[in-house]
């Protein structure tokens, strides 16, 4: 018995020192980049507490904050604090009265966490206690709103530990209107994941503000949103990290930020169920839409992966499958990659529109297939006598081109072939992100891929009528409140969890204003 219990002990022991850490990271959610400085408590000195990343934190950035070991230098009974200072976008300031502030106890193996407190203008909000505060199910926390005055949760000020423990798998936030007349919402997430007897292993932290969102006031204006989404069907979740695909597109069908465009296109929509989930939940937004190839033409098991929403009448439709045209090279080959046209009447207005998803890689074969792709959509459908498109109504082409706006070899065969107008790329609202595919910025995206391109566009065709105004901007979204998209994704490559991405890309936004 003695021997079973010591080799217990000994597994306990194993994991423990395994395992025995509190992870802890900080996103910058904002158009802005901000000033982070995290510390520990002052009685814990490295090896058992790590502050980390202290400095500019750039805007849409996460890293991590601390590292503390959960058990060594930990005395029984006693509270600890750490805290992440920042300053507000826009703001230099990161003095003592902006942080985030984590209290964990020790106790006589290990320690718990017994709240997470965020303090804006000196003022405490408590994000997370004890398990029946502040629980999220995967909905905007709402138990949090800041009246202006002090929470009357426990102080994170180094005191005996009520007993509140902290529990995994819940968000608590708080939305603050701040004295440069933002709003902004402060999240912190607990995750669980490890082989040991903490209960907490990783705490998120987020400071978020809206994205501003693009939309039109008049007829003689048109709004857009392309978006790659990256929804493949499950099984293929056996050899990509999907992130949880069902829950992103779930999270997509009901966000604020798709529902002020005119017009939505999705590329990589590849899954029919993802398909018919936006198409009904959106509809009440966009009663019109354009789903163009099923999965199953040319014997391929993917479709276009184009689908495209819109509040006004679908007048008029065509799809160009360039399979009928050429071999699609790579793993492209097994879809139908073509272009999608359609032509919308916004109340008397006509406004036409092309979307694809272009051949992917940067391989001479994958080049060549792409520029041929571009030269079968000016044939097949800019030049068509059948289609007729009016000169002196609008053409733009949108999507994901798989070409770099900033390598001008590349994109200038785009600009030439497509006769395109690039003006509103580079005219944006914010100057950041400046890449629509960021590995810096992206969680979805491996940072050993070092992508940093501008792949995904709306852009008018110079033959056609030109806007006399236009702006774009790359918009990405997160989930920061929804716990299941902290959670492990199945085959996670990336991160086991704590991955919010809605998407391998970045939303772009586009707006056009017309003459009279």
């Amino acid at each position: 018995m003695k021997a079973h219990i010591a080799f217990i002990l000994a597994i306990l022991i194993y994991h423990t020192s395994a395992y025995a850490e509190y992870y802890l990271y900080f996103m910058n959610n904002t158009y802005g980049e901000i000033t982070l400085r995290n510390t520990c408590d002052h009685r814990l000195d490295s090896p058992y507490c790590r502050a980390l990343n202290t400095g500019k934190l750039d805007a849409f950035k996460r890293v991590e904050s601390h590292s503390i070991n959960y058990d060594s230098g930990i005395d029984e009974g006693e509270d600890y604090t750490l805290k992440s200072f920042f300053s507000i976008p826009g703001s230099e300031n990161t003095a003592d009265n902006n942080y985030f502030s984590t209290t964990f106890h020790g106790d006589f193996w290990g320690s718990h966490i017994t709240e997470v407190s965020v303090y804006v203008d000196g003022i405490q909000h408590v994000l997370l206690n004890k398990s029946s505060d502040n629980k999220s199910s995967g909905n905007k926390s709402s138990g949090n709103k800041s009246s202006g005055n002090k929470s009357s949760g426990n102080k994170s000020s180094g005191n005996k530990s009520s007993g509140n423990e902290v529990l995994p798998d819940e968000v608590g936030s708080v939305a603050i209107r701040h004295s440069d007349g933002n709003t902004y919402t402060f999240y912190v997430n607990a995750q669980k994941d490890m082989a040991s007897i903490q209960t907490i292993d990783h705490l998120f932290y987020a400071i978020d503000k809206k994205p501003t969102l693009l939309s039109s006031e008049s007829d003689n204006e048109l709004t857009v949103i392309t978006y790659n989404i990256k929804a493949f069907p499950d099984y293929i979740g056996l050899v990509l990290d999907l992130n949880k695909v069902d829950s992103r597109v779930r999270y997509l069908s009901q966000a604020d930020a798709l529902r002020k465009a005119d017009v939505l296109v999705f590329q990589e929509a590849w899954d029919s169920y993802s398909r018919d989930t936006l198409k009904k939940k959106l509809h009440d937004i966009y009663p019109h839409s354009y789903d163009p190839i099923p999965e199953s033409y040319h014997l391929r098991p993917l479709g276009s992966g184009l689908l495209a929403l819109s509040r006004y009448p679908i007048t008029n439709t065509t799809f160009v499958n360039y399979q009928d045209y050429q071999d699609l090279q790579g793993d492209d080959d097994y879809s139908n990659k073509g272009a999608a046209y359609f032509k919308i009447d916004k109340n008397g207005k006509a406004y036409n529109l092309i979307t694809t998803h272009a051949q992917a890689g940067g391989g001479n074969n994958s080049i060549a297939a792409r520029r041929e792709e571009f030269r079968i959509i000016k044939r097949e459908i800019i030049d068509s006598k059948a289609l007729a498109i009016p000169n002196h109504e609008p053409l733009l082409v949108l999507g994901d081109f798989n070409t770099d706006f900033y390598d001008k070899k590349q994109f200038g065969h785009l600009q030439s072939i497509l006769n395109l107008n690039s003006e509103n790329v580079l005219n944006n609202l914010f100057k950041t992100p400046k890449f629509s595919a960021d590995s810096d910025l992206n969680l979805m995206i491996a940072p050993e891929d070092r992508s940093h391109s501008i792949l995904d566009m709306v852009l008018p065709v110079k033959d056609f009528l030109q806007p006399v105004s236009s702006l774009s901007q790359i918009t990405p979204l997160r989930a920061l409140d929804d716990n299941r998209m902290y959670q492990r994704s199945y085959n996670a490559k990336l991160y086991h969890y704590g991955n919010v991405e809605l998407s391998d890309h970045f939303m772009v936004q586009a707006k056009f204003t017309f003459a009279e």
